[in-house]
C-alpha cells in the first residue's frame, strides 16, 4: 500500500561511499570558484562579461564585482539542495512508496540530488573561468556545445535516476 505524505517514515540513512565522494566533488567545486575569484580578480580588468547571447558570445558587459554572482548562487544551490537533502520523506516520487520500497527510494533520489548538485556546481566554475578567460582576450565565447553538453549531462542524470528508481519499486 502505497503511504501518503504525511504517513512517510522519516529515515536517518548515511551517506553511501559514491555519495560522500559525489558531496566532496560538489564541495571542491565551491572551494574551485572560490579560489578562482580570490586569485583573478586583481588583476581582472574592470570589464568582465555580464550576459551571453544565444550563440554563447557575450552581448553585454559589466563591473568585475558581478563575478561574486557566479559563487553565491551555487553556493545558495549548494546549501539549500544539502539541506532538501536531508529530508527525503518530502519529495515527489515518480513511483509509490511502501514499506519495502521506501529506503531505497529515499536512497535513490538522495544521490540524485547529490549529482545535480556536483553538477550544477561545477558548471558555474566552468562559466567562472571562461568569463574569466574572455575578458583577459583568451576566449570569444562560451563555447558553441555548452548548451547541448549541459542538457545532455542533466538529462543522462535523471535518466538514470528514473531506471533506478524504477528497478527498485
Amino acid at each position: 500500500m502505497a503511504q501518503s505524505l504525511a504517513k512517510r517514515p522519516v529515515l536517518h540513512l548515511p551517506l553511501s561511499r559514491l555519495e560522500k565522494i559525489i558531496e566532496a566533488a560538489a564541495g571542491i567545486g565551491i572551494l574551485v570558484a572560490i579560489f578562482i575569484l580570490l586569485f583573478y580578480r586583481p588583476i581582472l580588468p574592470d570589464s568582465v562579461p555580464s550576459h551571453f547571447g544565444a550563440a554563447g558570445t557575450p552581448d553585454a558587459w559589466g563591473n568585475k564585482g558581478l563575478l561574486s554572482i557566479l559563487i553565491a548562487i551555487p553556493a545558495v544551490l549548494y546549501l539549500g539542495m544539502t539541506l532538501l537533502s536531508r529530508f527525503p520523506q518530502i519529495y515527489n516520487y515518480p513511483f509509490a512508496l511502501t514499506e519495502e520500497n521506501v529506503e531505497s527510494q529515499y536512497r535513490c533520489a538522495r544521490m540524485l540530488m547529490s549529482a545535480l548538485k556536483a553538477e550544477i556546481t561545477w558548471f558555474f566554475v566552468y562559466l567562472e573561468w571562461r568569463v574569466i578567460q574572455i575578458a583577459f582576450g583568451s576566449g570569444q565565447g562560451l563555447g558553441s556545445n555548452l548548451k547541448f553538453i549541459l542538457l545532455v549531462c542533466f538529462a543522462v542524470t535523471l535518466a538514470v535516476y528514473f531506471y533506478c528508481a524504477s528497478r527498485l519499486r
